[in-house]
């Protein structure tokens, strides 16, 4: 379907970089599936994945505008942090600032975090464990300098999901949470809640859009599949078709994308695109479940935990936000993909052989 939304397309000047960026990724899950088949090479992906979370963070810390204030004022951040924007690759889409987008770079780090965390979570050796610690201090950091409220609500969640399944008795937190939630809300106002989640600031000196905006971009989104629903519109074409085709938003800015991870890959790629992500997802999901299952080293376990509240983080993220599968951050959606699937098969032989031996050993004790 990536090649052909190739179709529709009004410019293969903005979709060709994209269909890149979707065709490496699958690359890089087969290579990992069909290269990562011993545990040593499982921890080698694993390591690779920290460092990647430490090096989207220390880029993003002088590659990115944090002027933004949408949930804390920090005027202080852009003085202190170095400014490399002008040594970064560009987009072929007009940005409406320089440098990477915050909530991009907040949905990166969503995605990876709770790889360490859930290393963190497992037996380590003291070595181990403070690499790490520093891994997942710079790119809290990170993700609170982007004040990305989708990220930091996916990566909660996420968190909150690897506590439990690490320690069943924290299902006890769910409740105090909830009235936390409830409190803060009652006192806060739901309609302030409701504007500070679901609006979208505005950049350059152009108005922020309300709650209301969101859900009218959400709906043209659905139009354009209903108009669309084969080819799609094609890859990196939204903010083309959205001015020219359904002209809602004159006046304010260009949106790239329609905020909404689901919406867009059918925007993008068809209905049948939409099927091929969810279907590829229910794979990752029987791999991980098959992965946390199997007998085997405690810490594999915790590794297969931490790439699926990973992908948890992710998609709750992509339910009022968005990096499409074809942006450089998505090279790391791939690659947890295809650690799981080499996770799930790596269990398979020691399961089919203790399954063998203790047939031999009941057919040997029928025989005497």
């Amino acid at each position: 379907m990536s090649l052909v939304s190739l179709y529709p397309s009004v410019s293969l000047y903005l979709s060709w970089p994209k269909l890149m960026g979707i065709l490496l990724g699958i690359v890089l899950f087969y290579a990992i599936v069909n290269n990562v088949t011993t545990e040593r090479a499982v921890w080698y992906a694993a390591a690779a994945l920290c460092l990647g979370g430490l090096s989207v963070a220390l880029i993003s810390l002088v590659g990115t505008d944090w002027s933004n204030a949408k949930l804390l004022y920090l005027p202080q951040a852009n003085d202190y942090l170095p400014r490399m924007v002008h040594l970064l690759p560009k987009s072929v889409l007009p940005a409406a600032r320089d440098g990477f987008n915050p909530n991009e770079v907040g949905g990166a780090l969503a995605l990876l975090l709770p790889v360490p965390a859930a290393l963190m979570m497992s037996r380590l050796t003291a070595i181990h464990r403070t690499g790490i610690s520093v891994v997942l201090a710079v790119m809290l950091g990170t993700l609170t300098l982007s004040q990305s409220r989708s990220a930091i609500f996916g990566l909660s969640v996420a968190i909150l999901i690897l506590t439990i399944w690490n320690y069943r008795k924290a299902v006890l937190l769910v409740p105090i949470l909830v009235a936390g939630l409830a409190l803060v809300t009652s006192v806060s106002g739901g309609e302030s809640l409701r504007n500070m989640l679901l609006s979208i600031e505005g950049t350059s000196g152009m108005a922020s859009l309300r709650p209301e905006d969101r859900i009218q971009l959400w709906w043209t989104a659905a139009q354009m599949i209903q108009d669309f629903p084969i080819t799609g519109i094609g890859l990196n074409t939204f903010p083309l078709v959205m001015d020219n085709m359904y002209p809602v938003f004159s006046g304010f800015y260009r949106m790239t994308h329609a905020h909404n991870l689901f919406l867009q890959t059918a925007v993008d790629l068809g209905i049948l695109g939409l099927l091929a992500l969810l279907w590829l997802l229910v794979a990752f999901g029987v791999s991980v479940v098959r992965a946390t299952g199997s007998p085997g080293d405690k810490r594999l376990q915790g590794l297969a935990r931490g790439l699926g509240c990973g992908v948890i983080a992710y998609l709750l993220y992509g339910l009022t936000d968005a990096f499409t599968l074809g942006a450089k951050p998505g090279v790391f959606f791939w690659a947890m993909l295809g650690l799981a699937v080499s996770l799930g098969r790596l269990k398979l032989p020691e399961v089919e052989r203790s399954s063998r031996e203790f047939r031999c050993d009941a057919l040997a004790g029928a025989h005497v």
